[in-house]
C-alpha cells in the first residue's frame, strides 16, 4: 500500500472518529453529581503575593475561607477526621497559592521523611505525614495534576491520565516550604500557571481535591471521599470555581548546546588471532562534534510544540545492567526528556508504539574476506551499528470539545563513528535496514459519557522499512464507574490483527 493510500485510509477513520465523538459527547454530564454536593470552593484572587515559607502570618490568609470540611476515606471510610485541617487557596494573574494548617494534638510525633523529589515509597505513601493538592485544570474528568509534600518538605508531582493511571515522570516548576510548630505543621505552596494546561475564558471551572495522611494513625483524610469501592479518581474530583484573567503568555524555550573533542587511538588490530603476523596498524583520530538545540513553544494553555535537533542525552540516568538469555529483548523505560513530556495521550491498553526504539543502536554484518593462493575465506560478524536522532518534532494537545491529539515524527540516521566503521572496510559490511529511518506516530481521542470515557485512533509508521500499525480503541465508564469496558483493536499492511477487550464491574 502506497503513502497516498496509507492517508487516506487514516484520514477515513480519524473524520469518522470525530463524527461519531461529537455526536456521543452531547450525553456528557458530571459524574458523580449527588455525591459531589456541597464540594465547591469560591477562589478569590490577591494582589498581595504571601511569601513562601511554611509561616501563616501573612496578611492574605486571613481574609480567605479556608477548606475545613474534610472526610476520613480510611481507616473508618466516610467518618469525622480524628485531627482538624484548614486549606487556604488564592491566585493572581501568574500562580495559584496554597497555604494548609494541619492541626495536631500531638505534634512531637509527626512522621518526617527525607528522600529525593519524586520518591513516593520513600518520602510518601505511609513513610510520613503528607498533603496534596490535585488540580483537574481542563475539567475533563480524566487528567489530573497532582503536587505533594510531605512534613520534611520534600516534594512530588505526578500527572494522572485515564482517570486513573499515574505517571511520575511528569514533573513541573513549583515551590513549597513547610513549618512544624506546637500546633501541627502548615505549608505554603505556590503553583505557577504555566505548569498547568488549561482552556481560555471568563471564568474557569477546575476539578480539586485535597488528600493529608498522617502517618502514626495510617489515617487518609479528603475533601472529596467516596466509599473505597469506587472506581476512579480525577472523576471523583470537587470544583474550583472563580478563576478569572488568567492566560500564562505563549511560552517560549530555546536551550541549545556544543561539545567538542578528539579520541585518539593507538592500537596493533590482528586480522587472524592465528596469524600474529598479519596485522593492521590502526592509528587513526575520532573527532567528537556536537551541535544541537531543543525547541518547545506553548501555543496556548493546551497544546504545546516541541522540536528538538541533534539531541544530545549524555545527562539521562541510564539503564541498569542486564543480562537477557531469553528469544525476547529487555524491555526498558523511557527516560528521555523529549520522549517523556505530554507522551500520556500516545498510551493505549496495548501498546502499540514503544518510544525506545527510536534513536536506539541497529545491527548489521561485518565481512572479513582473506584470499589465500589455495582458497578466499569469508568471517562474517554481527556488529552494532550506533545510531542518532537528526531532527523530531512533537505536537500535543486537546481542546475544548475532550478532542485530544498528539502527532510525533523522527529522522534517524547511522551515526558517522569510526568506532566501528575502522574493524571493517566500507564495501563488506551489509546493513539489513536501509537508512535514513522515519518514523511518524499520530494520535486522536474523543472523550464522551460523563468526560472520563473516550475513543481513540493510533497509526504508527517506520517508512524505511514499510512498517505500519493502526488501532482503535476505546474506554467506557458506565453507571458512576462501577461498569468498566476496555477494548482495543489493531491492524497492520500485512494483514496482522489483534483484538483486546476487557470488561469489569464494582457493584
Amino acid at each position: 500500500m502506497n503513502n497516498h493510500k496509507i492517508t487516506i485510509y487514516i484520514s477515513r477513520i480519524i473524520l469518522l472518529l470525530l463524527i461519531t465523538g461529537r455526536i456521543i459527547a452531547q450525553t456528557e454530564k458530571e459524574p458523580f453529581l449527588k455525591e459531589k454536593a456541597g464540594k465547591e470552593y469560591y477562589i478569590q484572587p490577591t494582589v498581595e503575593i504571601p511569601v513562601i515559607d511554611g509561616n501563616l502570618d501573612d496578611p492574605v490568609w486571613s481574609d480567605i475561607r479556608p477548606i475545613i470540611d474534610f472526610v476520613q476515606e480510611e481507616p473508618d471510610n466516610m467518618a469525622e477526621p480524628s485531627e482538624n485541617t484548614e486549606v487556604y487557596i488564592t491566585y493572581d494573574d501568574q500562580a495559584l497559592y496554597v497555604a494548609a494548617r494541619m492541626y495536631d494534638s500531638e505534634p512531637s510525633d509527626i512522621a518526617r521523611q527525607l528522600a529525593p523529589r519524586d520518591d513516593w515509597y520513600g518520602a510518601f505513601d505511609e513513610m510520613a505525614d503528607w498533603l496534596s493538592i490535585d488540580f483537574d485544570s481542563r475539567h475533563d474528568h480524566q487528567t489530573g495534576f497532582s503536587f505533594a509534600v510531605n512534613a520534611s518538605g520534600v516534594i512530588s508531582d505526578e500527572m494522572v491520565f485515564h482517570d486513573a493511571d499515574y505517571d511520575s515522570d511528569w514533573n513541573a516548576i513549583w515551590q513549597a516550604e513547610v513549618n512544624i510548630d506546637d500546633k501541627g505543621w502548615s505549608v505554603e505552596i505556590e503553583i505557577p500557571f504555566s505548569n498547568l494546561p488549561f482552556f481560555a475564558g471568563d471564568e474557569l471551572t477546575w476539578g480539586l481535591n485535597i488528600t493529608r495522611f498522617i502517618q502514626r494513625k495510617y489515617e487518609t483524610v479528603t475533601w472529596v471521599a467516596f466509599p473505597l469501592d469506587v472506581e476512579g479518581v480525577v472523576s471523583k474530583y470537587g470544583h474550583l470555581h472563580g478563576l478569572k484573567g488568567i492566560y500564562p503568555p505563549a511560552k517560549f524555550e530555546f536551550r541549545p548546546y556544543f561539545m567538542a573533542g578528539v579520541t585518539n587511538y593507538s592500537d596493533i588490530r590482528l586480522k587472524q588471532i592465528w596469524e600474529p603476523w598479519n596485522h593492521r596498524l590502526s592509528y587513526y583520530k575520532e573527532p567528537n562534534n556536537n551541535l544541537g538545540v531543543d525547541i518547545a513553544y506553548r501555543i496556548n494553555p493546551s497544546s504545546k510544540l516541541m522540536l528538538t535537533i541533534n539531541p544530545d542525552f549524555g545527562q539521562v540516568e541510564s539503564d541498569p545492567a542486564n543480562i537477557n538469555l531469553t528469544a525476547f529483548e529487555t524491555y526498558f523505560r523511557e527516560k528521555r526528556p523529549f520522549f517523556l513530556k505530554n507522551m500520556d495521550i500516545f498510551e493505549t491498553p496495548v501498546e502499540i508504539f514503544y518510544s525506545r526504539r527510536i534513536g536506539d543502536s541497529s545491527s548489521g554484518i561485518g565481512m572479513n574476506v582473506e584470499r589465500n593462493v589455495e582458497r578466499t575465506d569469508t568471517l562474517y560478524n554481527v556488529i552494532t551499528i550506533p545510531t542518532k536522532i537528526n531532527v523530531a518534532g512533537k505536537l500535543t494537545g486537546k481542546n475544548e470539545n475532550g478532542l485530544s491529539y498528539g502527532l510525533l515524527s523522527a529522522l534517524v540516521t547511522e551515526s558517522n563513528s569510526s568506532k566501528w566503521k575502522n574493524y571493517y572496510e566500507p564495501d563488506t559490511i551489509y546493513y539489513p535496514y536501509k537508512y535514513p529511518k522515519q518514523y511518524f506516530i499520530s494520535r486522536v481521542k474523543q472523550d464522551f459519557l460523563s468526560g472520563n470515557s473516550f475513543l481513540g485512533f493510533m497509526s504508527t509508521s517506520s517508512f524505511s522499512d514499510s512498517n505500519h500499525t493502526f488501532s482503535v480503541d476505546g474506554l467506557a465508564n458506565l453507571f458512576e464507574n462501577q461498569l468498566s469496558i476496555d477494548g482495543q483493536i489493531i491492524m497492520t499492511l500485512d494483514e496482522y490483527k489483534g483484538i483486546y477487550g476487557s470488561i469489569s464491574y464494582y457493584p
